[in-house]
């Protein structure tokens, strides 16, 4: 991972954030700088208090997972017309727990609606990701094509590409398969936006399936207590926009 990619997960997160100006504030007291202690500490206690809020990370989210048109009846007449494409999520390759346990939330729901609609309508699979986990020597486009085969998918009907570690370059190692096929994306809605505009460089058409929703979609505004889920649905949010600013500043 870059030194850059890891200070922008660092900054994306509201917890790491907060704990950052609560250091800065107390260097600022030892240095006797009350004043400029005191914003800083304030400012650390506002974003806790923001970010915390589920409401808030509602609003956050609305834009990545509620702006676009989502095909969960999707109708498909000809399953040539298609390649359904599943990016990696995650999958903890250590420790000595059962192999369902493994699978992320993310991962699950990806690849059992692709299973799902595969099985369905005879489309073909295509996987994606690398040796990215703590243990190096597994892949995990592999892992997924045997979830997939655990889930009664046709074997012949799953493409995998061993490589990429982010979804640019997932997409990267998988644009000899799509290059001029139309596409089915079915992955977590908070960057399938982002997901599909990277694929439209070399498909000719994406249409959408988002799964592992983080929020609702529903705006009327509500006050509850602080969560920790709130606050890493917040990180999400936040990372995602800062993936979308990156690709728009790199692009341009």
């Amino acid at each position: 991972m870059s030194t850059l990619k890891t200070i922008a997960l660092f900054l994306t997160s509201p917890v790491n954030l907060s704990m950052l100006l609560f250091l800065i504030s107390t260097l600022f007291l030892l240095l006797k700088y009350r004043t400029w202690s005191k914003v800083a500490r304030n400012a650390g206690i506002v974003i806790l208090l923001i970010f915390s809020q589920p409401y808030s990370a509602d609003l956050l989210l609305y834009p990545l997972e509620h702006s676009f048109t989502n095909n969960q009846h999707i109708k498909i007449s000809n399953s040539d017309d298609y390649i359904i494409y599943t990016p990696a999520c995650y999958y903890s390759s250590v420790g000595n727990i059962p192999e369902i346990a493994r699978w992320s939330e993310c991962s699950m729901q990806r690849l059992t609606q692709s299973a799902i609609i595969s099985k369905k309508n005879n489309v073909a699979i295509i996987l994606s990701g690398g040796n990215f986990l703590s243990d190096n020597s597994v892949y995990y486009a592999e892992k997924a094509k045997m979830y997939l085969e655990s889930l009664g998918v046709d074997n012949n009907l799953i493409l995998t590409s061993n490589k990429g570690f982010d979804t640019k370059t997932e997409i990267q190692s998988i644009n000899h398969l799509i290059l001029g096929k139309k596409i089915l994306l079915i992955s977590s809605a908070t960057h399938i936006q982002r997901t599909r505009k990277l694929l439209l460089v070399n498909a000719a058409d994406v249409d959408i399936l988002a799964v592992d929703f983080q929020s609702s979609g529903l705006l009327k505004p509500y006050i509850s207590l602080p969560t920790a889920n709130a606050l890493e649905k917040s990180r999400k949010a936040l990372y995602e926009y800062g993936a979308i600013a990156k690709n728009t500043i790199f692009e341009n």
